[in-house]
């Protein structure tokens, strides 16, 4: 734990962009939640927006059930993956590129 700890405080103080990122959470139980991460803390509790919940995975198959926002308990969590840039990260990659 103590090494989540340590990249918890890493992703939060030296990348605070990492707010507002597509992620996609693994629980312990094999459970998968892809969304918008809005908070994170030291013992790894975060908030979602846009959560949608995949009971089987993500890769699974099975439709998610949609959430609104979700409040996960950090103890639960196995691991937290960026999915995707942020959308004002990519429209300005976009105008770079043009």
């Amino acid at each position: 734990r103590l090494c989540c700890l340590v990249v918890v405080i890493i992703m939060t103080r030296c990348c605070p962009q990492v707010r507002g990122c597509g992620v996609r959470v693994r629980l312990n139980n094999g459970t998968d939640y892809t969304g918008r991460l809005l908070a994170l803390d030291g013992f790894m509790n975060l908030a979602m927006d846009d959560a949608t919940e995949f009971p089987d995975g993500v890769n699974s198959g099975s439709e998610g059930r949609r959430y609104g926002q979700a409040v996960i308990r950090g103890n639960n969590v196995l691991y937290i993956s960026m999915v995707e840039r942020r959308q004002d990260e990519a429209a300005e990659a976009a105008t770079e590129e043009s």
